[in-house]
């Protein structure tokens, strides 16, 4: 039987960013360095920016710095930012007052759907060559049905495999074969997507807004395996190699069963399991 599961797609034009995730900024100087503090309760892209003279118009981001600031930071307390004010500001800082704002970009975003987290991976749309020659590019030819160029805008995408436990606390069933709260769902149809989608959409309408989860485009779908904008080609989602990054009956410790999400290498997006352990639907209805 034919194992299906169910990846999550959240479009970046359908709600507000909210930046929940940093909390409790706080700045000491030290010398010609000001060091701003910050907790962050998910990991994210940071930048730092300051407002002047207590006008609370911030500009920037700065660009002298260091520490727990630029892309992948990841959670915790008591983060620290390193600015080097001399370097950005030759002529030192004339005035009374100063802000700081800590600030995600590009963020991942969490949900919590009864007591069952997931997050939603950010992905910088870009182009990209959508399809598979397993001939050289010149062979393929530009006009080659089998590769297309196609470009995609920002979007965002589940880090992980839908899991049985995250869809047992939506539908109030779990289908799948190979039982396990961490596992990904499977023996569900295109169309029991749509379902757990709609009342999906339904909870977290008062998080983050409403009617924004789907399932992804097959480009969609492909440009996060192959790693967007960092992806460096390679044949499986990840790696060329098998090993570590891909489920299949090569690896000494496949069994044919499904396995927890996440126990394999990510991809460079960060992104789970998109080579192997179950195949994922996509938004396009089956024919």
């Amino acid at each position: 039987m034919k194992k299906v599961a169910l990846i999550l797609f959240l479009n970046l034009f359908s709600f507000k960013l909210i930046y929940s995730q940093v909390s409790n900024v706080d700045f000491i100087v030290e010398g010609c360095n000001i060091i701003v503090t910050y907790d962050l309760s998910l990991n994210a892209n940071i930048e730092l920016l300051v407002a002047l003279n207590g006008d609370g118009e911030f500009s920037g981001p700065l660009k002298e710095v260091s520490g727990d600031v630029g892309k992948n930071v990841t959670d915790g307390k008591n983060k620290q930012i390193k600015w080097n004010v001399l370097k950005e500001y030759p002529q030192g800082l004339n005035s009374k007052s100063v802000q700081f704002m800590v600030r995600p970009y590009s963020m991942d975003v969490k949900y919590i759907v009864n007591d069952i987290p997931f997050v939603m991976k950010y992905v910088k749309g870009g182009s990209f060559k959508m399809g598979y020659c397993k001939y050289s590019d010149e062979k393929c030819g530009k006009g080659s049905d089998v590769i297309k160029n196609v470009y995609l805008d920002d979007y965002y995408i589940s880090v992980y495999e839908v899991t049985q436990e995250l869809y047992e606390s939506v539908m109030g069933e779990n289908p799948s074969a190979f039982k396990g709260n961490k596992k990904p769902v499977e023996r569900v149809s295109w169309e029991d997507c749509q379902l757990f989608i709609d009342k999906l959409n339904e909870y977290t309408t008062d998080q983050r807004g409403s009617g924004i989860f789907s399932l992804p485009t097959e480009a969609q779908w492909e440009y996060a395996a192959k790693g967007g904008i960092y992806s460096h080609g390679y044949i499986f989602s990840g790696s060329n190699n098998i090993d570590g990054y891909v489920w299949c009956s090569t690896m000494r410790s496949y069994s044919g069963k499904t396995y927890d999400v996440g126990m394999v290498h990510n991809n460079e997006l960060g992104i789970f399991d998109m080579s192997g352990n179950v195949s994922e639907w996509c938004l396009s209805s089956p024919t």
